[in-house]
């Protein structure tokens, strides 16, 4: 027969079944016409069933002759030279031989052909031949879409069954049907199934039988020997993807550097919080083993993952060691002791300040407003240009104080203003002035770690002092000033009248003060060396003429 030539195909069907991937849902299952053809195709997956091998002789050694009308057969009969009776006989004997020889040939004609039939109308049948079976189900008998019916129950029970134990660094995370929809290549292996019975094998070639004789035979064989197709499980990448982002999102932890928990002001001491290692998971890797792990049909598997160790920058042995004195400045207050209380007051309210990174401390937001109801005393202050007293007087040495302890520090120094005039208690340059509301000292944290302040007076001492990191033992940073220029005041005062005063009488307003101009720097040092001199502003002390006021007749 031609290996080419189409000898049948099947009227295309289709059938309506519920779907493996999800309930109350219905998908078309359409099975293409099967086209038969007595070429060689490729065999379908049979295991066990004899891919690729002879087939045993079975027996059926007959060949389908189509032979149409039956050959004649030309007698010829001699004259016979007799009569009668004897003629008679010779031709009733002849006669008899003829019904014989008929009935023999028409025995021996219809015979095959019935055996013919038989195996057509076998291999005609719409349905898997016997001893199929598709991941266990025997679905022989059946046809492609009862087959489908009976497997898609069986792959409804596998989808339920999904528990994948997914363990990560010890904890363990379930995958179910929930987080990972899939179904299974079905129609694809009822197709191979199908095939058996239908198609031609490589292994006919050189065979003595036809392709309809090896094609029944090799029903005859699976019915007796058996044939088992496999499903494997579809799952979507995509959603094995998701699953594996999924799971990145609950393992995935940023490192987390060692930090200062809190710092007792009193005994000048921190306590840390540890350090936490990050840990970062890999989901390419997590999704190509959940899926090796499926496409064997261990549904119920178990599969163990490791994350990659991210450790953190600071650990709580290199803050310990880190953390130290960044900076301190001291200044001697005056005997006056209403001034000093002041101080003293002030000073308390700045004790115990937590500046976090990037965070600005404001003088006269924390200190607040000098008031009597809070105990500020009535002292000597300076405003506009006259020393005169004033609730919460002496403050700003607290300021200038806590000024040069900032500076020393490398904060950012954000507002300063100087005094009218230099003050005793610091050098020219190195005064911070404040007057509530409008004068200010203000300075930022800028490094990335808490700085705290610590502030104390003790007989005529006060102290401030700022703790944190220290980048580098080696370093360390001074202030230098220089005076640019200098003014001097009128020698003759300004005498200007008050007439609340006696007649006659005189008193000094003003003092006479030379004037400067002056400049700060921050000096850095490396090993006692100085390597940066950085400007951080020029401070304009006016001069002051001595002013005189008087009631009556002046100069």
């Amino acid at each position: 027969m031609a290996g080419s030539r189409k000898r049948r195909s099947e009227k295309h069907q289709t059938a309506q079944y519920p779907s493996t991937a999800g309930e109350n849902q219905d998908y078309l299952y359409e099975f293409e016409p099967f086209e038969q053809f007595e070429g060689f195709v490729q065999a379908p997956n049979i295991q066990d069933a004899g891919d690729f091998m002879s087939l045993p002789d079975s027996g059926f050694e007959e060949e389908v002759i189509d032979r149409g009308d039956s050959d004649r057969i030309q007698s010829g009969f001699p004259h016979s030279k007799h009569s009668g009776s004897g003629l008679y006989s010779f031709i009733l004997i002849v006669c008899s031989l003829a019904l014989i020889v008929m009935g023999g040939f028409i025995f021996w004609f219809y015979q095959p052909k019935a055996a013919f039939e038989a195996r057509k109308a076998h291999l005609s049948q719409d349905i898997i031949f016997e001893g199929v079976k598709i991941d266990g189900v025997d679905v022989g008998a059946m046809n492609r879409y009862q087959a489908m019916q009976v497997l898609h129950q069986a792959d409804a029970a596998l989808q339920s069954n999904l528990q994948l134990r997914v363990e990560v660094d010890g904890a363990v995370y379930m995958i179910t049907q929930q987080q990972l929809p899939f179904g299974r290549n079905t129609v694809e292996v009822i197709h191979a199934a199908y095939a058996i019975g239908r198609q031609g094998y490589p292994w006919m070639v050189g065979s003595d039988k036809t392709p309809f004789d090896i094609r029944y035979e090799h029903t005859r064989y699976i019915r007796d020997v058996g044939a088992q197709f496999e499903t494997q499980a579809a799952f979507s990448q995509e959603a094995v993807y998701h699953v594996a982002m999924q799971l990145a999102e609950k393992v995935n932890q940023d490192p987390q550097n060692a930090q200062l928990a809190s710092f007792d002001f009193d005994t000048r001491s921190f306590s840390i919080s540890r350090e936490i290692t990050g840990t970062k998971f890999d989901i390419e890797a997590a999704a190509t083993s959940i899926l090796q792990t499926l496409k064997t049909g261990q549904e119920q598997g178990s599969i163990t993952l490791q994350t990659e160790k991210i450790l953190p920058q600071i650990t709580a042995v290199e803050l310990q060691n880190s953390l130290s004195l960044l900076s301190s400045f001291t200044t001697k207050t005056s005997g006056d002791e209403l001034r000093n209380t002041n101080i003293a007051l002030a000073a308390r309210a700045i004790h115990g300040t937590a500046l976090l990174p990037g965070e600005s401390f404001s003088f006269n937001r924390v200190v607040g407003q000098r008031t009597a109801k809070r105990g500020y005393q009535l002292a000597p202050a300076i405003a506009g240009g006259v020393l005169f007293d004033d609730i919460g007087g002496g403050i700003c040495q607290v300021s200038s104080t806590l000024f040069n302890a900032a500076a020393l520090a490398n904060m950012s120094i954000q507002t300063r203003e100087p005094h009218a005039w230099p003050v005793s208690y610091v050098e020219k340059g190195l005064d911070a002035t404040v007057n509530w509301p409008n004068i200010d000292f203000v300075f930022k944290n800028d490094t990335k770690s808490p700085v705290f302040i610590v502030s104390s007076y003790k007989n005529r001492q006060l102290s401030i002092e700022l703790y944190g990191i220290r980048k580098e033992e080696r370093e360390s940073i001074r202030l230098e000033t220089a005076v640019i220029s200098t003014s001097q005041p009128p020698a003759s005062p300004k005498y200007q009248q008050n007439t609340n005063l006696l007649p006659g009488e005189e008193r000094e307003l003003k003092k006479a003060r030379n004037g400067f101009v002056v400049e700060t720097y921050r000096v850095f040092l490396r090993d006692g060396q100085a390597y940066k001199r950085d400007k951080l502003f020029s401070s304009v002390y006016p001069m002051v003429q001595q002013v005189i006021e008087y009631n009556g007749a002046g100069g």
